[in-house]
C-alpha cells in the first residue's frame, strides 16, 4: 500500500516522510512517488535484459526452423560482413530453393545450428528480405524432398 503524496507547498518532492501528509488536505492516498534516478536507472537497465532475452528467444526459434530448411534444400553457411554490423552477426545462411536463393544472418552464440552445413561458395544474389519471404512463400510440397505426404 502505498504511503500519501503531499501535493502542497513542497511540490510533492519530500515524499513518503513528509511530516503533515497525513493531515494534509492536498494529500493523495495511492500514487506512488517517482523512483530515484538510481532505481528507475535499475529498472530500466532490468527492461532492457528482459526484452533482449525476449528477443534472443524469438531469433533462436527463427533460426532453428532455418537450421531444419537447411537440412532440406542445397544450403551452406559464410561470413558476410554489412557495414554497421557487429561482426557477431556476420555469420550467414544461405539456402538454395527451388524458388530461389535465400538467407538469414545469425549470432554467433547460435552457429552450433549450422555447425554441419558446408561453406557456401556462391554469391549472395542480391534478394531483398521481401524476395526471400515471396521465394518461400511460393514453395509446394512438391518442391521439397518429403513431399508433405
Amino acid at each position: 500500500m502505498s504511503e500519501p503524496i503531499c501535493t502542497c507547498h513542497c511540490g510533492g518532492s519530500m515524499f513518503y516522510r513528509h511530516l503533515h501528509s497525513d493531515s494534509c488536505e492536498l494529500s493523495r492516498v495511492g500514487e506512488e512517488a517517482p523512483m530515484s534516478p538510481k532505481k528507475e536507472l535499475q529498472a530500466l537497465r532490468d527492461e532492457v535484459a528482459r526484452l533482449k532475452e525476449r528477443k534472443d528467444g524469438a531469433y533462436l526459434e527463427r533460426n532453428q526452423v532455418v537450421a531444419t530448411l537447411a537440412k532440406c534444400f542445397p544450403s551452406g553457411i559464410a561470413r558476410t560482413a554489412i557495414d554497421g554490423w557487429d561482426e557477431e552477426w556476420h555469420g550467414c545462411v544461405y539456402i538454395d530453393l527451388p524458388t530461389g536463393q535465400v538467407s538469414w544472418h545469425y549470432h554467433d552464440s547460435q552457429a552450433h545450428l549450422f555447425a554441419g552445413l558446408p561453406p557456401y561458395n556462391r554469391a549472395w544474389d542480391g534478394h531483398s528480405t521481401e524476395e526471400k519471404y515471396q521465394r518461400l512463400a511460393a514453395l509446394t510440397p512438391q518442391a521439397g524432398k518429403g513431399g508433405g505426404e
